[in-house]
């Protein structure tokens, strides 16, 4: 768009417009989510500390003679807790796939984007449209309204019948409902421009707009274009990107059917008393593997992958369509 009043708009709208501040917002989420995903590669490690104080009473202590006990112990470790190998790929598949519908939620800000300039663009050519009718309007009532003298001042005379005056205060009210109709509609226009804007218009952008019939609002589009063009509509590259973390989503759902294997571990020191917790001598770990075979669940990973599926196939009917 090459009308500087136009350009105006636009811009205010990009700053201000509501959907597309939601849809900005959305990445963000869609990042964080990612973000999430990724970190699920790798292994997350914790450092603790801790005091553990219990006390044996005296007819359970093993002591001779028996006597209540009261015991300290003080440990401190670095542990990693149920870290997944992957395996047969069910972390990459929801990594891949939260990367897609990151990358998906950026297009479809750039999607609304390009609408919002085009909401923005028609709103402004309907009220630069209403406008130029109501001016039309209004000349049409000024242009009665002198008839309407004209034609009185002749019945006065003697010369016309009641009948052209009748006749010529219709037309004058009629004008005067039209008038009306199109200041109405003016003010609707503007309504939805500020909407679209997402601020009170400024009066002096207004001001520069010209007339309709000698404006030049977009430049001209090279002949020739490629039809491949259209693969980078937003729209188009979202699906694309939707129907890719669908296909994944079935990688996640089918590995669920495998085994998985998880890792703890801990390494750290433990000690009586706290003095003595970082002394030689006083080092304790711990390491725990564990893998785990879905034997039966009711169905439920059959269920998943199904609906991972089917998600699928309406990801490419959405995609086709777009």
């Amino acid at each position: 768009f090459v009308d500087p009043t136009l350009q105006k708009l636009i811009g205010q709208a990009l700053d201000n417009n509501r959907d597309l501040r939601v849809a900005a917002l959305n990445i963000e989420v869609a990042r964080a989510t990612y973000r999430v995903s990724e970190a699920a590669l790798l292994p997350q490690v914790d450092a603790g500390m801790s005091e553990t104080i219990s006390r044996t009473p005296k007819q359970l202590s093993t002591t001779v003679p028996q006597q209540a006990l009261t015991t300290r112990r003080y440990s401190a470790n670095l542990g990693v807790t149920a870290f997944e190998i992957d395996l047969f790929g069910r972390l990459r598949s929801q990594e891949e796939a939260a990367l897609n519908r990151f990358l998906s939620t950026e297009q479809a800000r750039e999607s609304t984007q390009i609408s919002l300039v085009a909401e923005v663009a028609n709103a402004y050519l309907t009220w630069l449209g209403d406008r130029k009718l109501l001016i039309l309007t209004e000349e049409t009532l000024a242009t009665r309204e002198k008839s309407l003298n004209l034609i009185e001042r002749s019945f006065e005379r003697g010369i016309g019948s009641q009948l052209d005056v009748a006749q010529a205060r219709s037309a004058v009210e009629t004008a005067r409902v039209s008038r009306i109709a199109y200041q109405r509609q003016v003010a609707q226009d503007l309504n939805a421009l500020t909407l679209l804007v997402g601020a009170p218009l400024d009066a002096a952008t207004l001001a520069g707009a010209g007339d309709l019939d000698a404006m030049r609002f977009v430049a001209e589009v090279p002949v020739g274009l490629p039809s491949e063009v259209l693969l980078r509509r937003p729209d188009i590259a979202q699906a694309e990107l939707t129907l890719k973390a669908a296909n994944a989503d079935i990688g996640a759902a089918r590995a669920a059917f495998f085994p998985t294997i998880s890792l703890t571990g801990s390494f750290g020191t433990s000690s009586k008393t706290l003095g003595n917790l970082f002394e030689a001598g006083s080092g304790a770990w711990s390491f725990a593997p564990q893998a785990t075979v879905p034997l039966f669940n009711a169905g439920r990973n059959q269920a998943n992958l199904d609906s991972a599926k089917a998600s699928r196939d309406i990801a490419v009917a959405q995609y086709e369509k777009s």
